[in-house]
């Protein structure tokens, strides 16, 4: 009971002061950061054992694959095909594309600090967490 009343109380509270301070109004995601502004690069990335490019979009969201030969493999995003919600920003954009530990897949980093595994050969994403 005194858990309720204390998440009840920051609720609350986190409404109070967010009208005070010009935060946004907490939302069941909590949003605390609007980045809908923010300018994103694309990124291209090699894997070194197939060779196939991995090109995330200039909307920080949508990845494409090619092969060695320039033919594309698949197109996805990500973050809709996993069904994720905005974490800690307005707009989690991709910010880092890597090797991974996990056979056949790639590790793919959000802004939001939301991760996954992104598989190299259909592009089936796989969220493991959020920090």
């Amino acid at each position: 009971m005194r858990s309720y009343f204390l998440i009840i109380l920051f609720m609350i509270t986190a409404d109070a002061y967010s009208e005070d301070f010009d935060f946004p109004p907490c939302t069941p995601n909590c949003v605390f950061s609007n980045n809908d502004n923010e300018t994103i690069s694309p990124i291209l990335y090699q894997d070194s054992e197939t060779g196939n490019l991995y090109f995330v979009e200039s909307d920080g969201r949508h990845i494409t694959a090619f092969t060695a030969q320039g033919k594309m493999l698949w197109h996805r995003n990500p973050f809709e095909d996993a069904r994720l919600f905005p974490y800690r920003v307005s707009k989690p954009v991709i910010v880092s594309i890597k090797s991974s530990q996990e056979q056949g897949q790639l590790l793919l980093t959000y802004s939001s600090s939301q991760f996954g595994w992104l598989d190299k050969v259909t592009g089936e994403f796989k969220f493991r967490g959020q920090n």
